[in-house]
């Protein structure tokens, strides 16, 4: 299953892409920041750093769901 995850960078959006790594999944996860997307991206997520409050954001969002999920 491909798994889309916002705010990953931290606490319960974090544990839940592990979780679905660990699991087997394949997750795109996302947060503000990027550096807060390393431990999830060391793990084996695909990362964006985006708002997703912001157009640029959520283009960047569409953009990197566009390239699939590997």
């Amino acid at each position: 299953m491909h798994v889309l995850v916002t705010g990953a960078g931290s606490g319960i959006g974090q544990a839940t892409v592990l979780l679905l790594l660990e699991q087997g999944h394949s997750v795109l996860a996302t947060d503000l920041r990027e550096a807060s997307l390393a431990p999830v991206a060391d793990a084996g997520a695909r990362v964006v750093a985006s708002d997703l409050s912001e157009p640029d954001g959520r283009d960047r969002l569409l953009a990197a769901l566009d390239d699939g999920p590997d």
